[in-house]
């Protein structure tokens, strides 16, 4: 049996989807998502730390955010996920990810964190002309050797056999985790991730 990959979900960025936090607690609570990152862009601290303390108090050591640095003091459970837009949090929080988009941004950022999410891997659901990335095969599978990578951009389940096959340790969703029945989404992850 192949090892099971990580499976990450992101927040739709620009909207809240209906029930956000009861269907964030059902992912986590089912034991099938491993991890939720919460990328809100628009929101301000006030309105994210509303939706964490929604989640609630019990999940937050599998929460990562995507901005906000200063809710880490708050919620020191919670998890960092930074890209070159944005620094490291001065504490290291109790995860900590980070945004890449080459093979050798992989290699540069891999030791810093407890993973890292490499993109656009596949054609994007959420970003309509957002292509898949030519990585070079045998750079990519090098790369992914150094350290947890966690393949975003198009991914959902019936792709977890191949990420496998590349190297990746992990899947990260987000228009296809928001875009079907959860309960649907749920089962379809666990049978291709067992």
């Amino acid at each position: 049996m192949a090892d099971k990959l990580l499976i990450v979900v992101i927040t739709m960025p620009d909207h809240e989807a209906e029930d956000e936090a009861d269907r964030i607690r059902y992912m986590l609570k089912s034991g099938i998502v491993d991890r939720v990152h919460i990328r809100k862009p628009e929101w301000d601290s006030g309105r994210i730390e509303k939706l964490i303390r929604t989640i609630g108090n019990d999940l937050h050591h599998l929460l990562s955010v995507h901005s906000c640095p200063e809710l880490l003091k708050m919620y020191p459970a919670l998890g960092y996920h930074f890209s070159a837009l944005r620094s490291v949090p001065s504490r290291r929080p109790s995860v900590l990810s980070y945004s890449c988009h080459t093979p050798e941004e992989v290699y540069q950022k891999g030791n810093e964190c407890d993973y890292v999410t490499l993109s656009p891997v596949f054609d994007s659901i959420s970003k309509q002309g957002y292509k898949a990335a030519a990585f070079g095969a045998d750079i990519e599978y090098t790369a992914l050797q150094t350290t947890l990578t966690v393949a975003l951009g198009g991914v959902t389940p019936v792709h977890f056999g191949e990420l496998r096959r590349r190297g990746y340790r992990g899947a990260a969703m987000l228009g296809y985790a928001w875009t079907t029945p959860l309960q649907k989404f749920l089962n379809q992850v666990k049978c291709y991730n067992s």
